[in-house]
């Protein structure tokens, strides 16, 4: 615990219990672990989109595939899919 200047510039105890603190040794360092977590941020967008996008073409899931095309019924049902994405962003 410690003592921070909020915006109104009185101080205020701050609790840093769960931050989290990543240190480098040099600024290539910093870099680097600075491009890879945007770049895990950016497949979480990107599952995110996918998997509003097939929400938006199946609508409300109640069965293994929607009425609209064969690629749920040939391949993989579309709560299974929506499963592994959430899945994998559990992962990451």
């Amino acid at each position: 615990m410690e003592f921070i200047m909020n915006k109104q510039g009185e101080f205020e105890l701050y609790d840093d219990t769960y931050d989290v603190v990543i240190h480098c040794d040099s600024e290539k360092a910093r870099d680097e672990v600075l491009a890879d977590l945007k770049a895990v941020n950016e497949r979480l967008d990107i599952l995110d989109k996918i998997r509003a996008e097939i929400e938006n073409h199946c609508g409300l899931i109640k069965e293994d595939h929607c009425k609209y095309c064969g690629y749920c019924n040939s391949v993989m049902g579309v709560r299974e899919i929506l499963e592994i994405i959430d899945k994998y962003k559990a992962e990451e």
